[in-house]
């Protein structure tokens, strides 16, 4: 049942993010989180979140000009499918990310206090 989660979650992470600069998304966060917790305990998401994102998104790239795609996401599982390879490909890019900072503060690059681009 956890897997099913996931998209929520990515959406959650997303419009977080987005809220900080837009605040006109922090509602989304309050329907995000309530969608998830109902996941969580098996109920159905009260608010279908994840529906209003899936016409949403899937509507957005039929503007754009790309009914291709938007086709293809309308279709709840390729919805699903998609979120969780995107949320799987952030997670383990921002752990690279991390162990490279914690590297880099470990152990600089620049022998002094001034770096020498040779």
């Amino acid at each position: 049942m956890v897997l099913f989660c996931i998209p929520c979650l990515v959406l959650l992470g997303y419009f977080a993010i987005l809220s900080i600069f837009f605040p006109k998304y922090r509602g989304y966060i309050k329907e995000g989180w309530r969608c998830f917790l109902d996941k969580i305990r098996r109920r159905k998401c009260a608010a279908s979140f994840d529906s209003r994102m899936r016409h949403a998104v899937s509507m957005w790239f039929s503007e754009k000009g790309m009914p291709s795609i938007g086709r293809f996401l309308y279709d709840e599982r390729n919805f699903n499918l998609t979120l969780i390879v995107v949320g799987i490909g952030f997670t383990i890019l921002s752990i690279f990310l991390f162990i490279l900072l914690i590297n880099f503060l470990t152990s600089p690059s620049c022998p002094g206090p001034v770096c020498v681009v040779e």
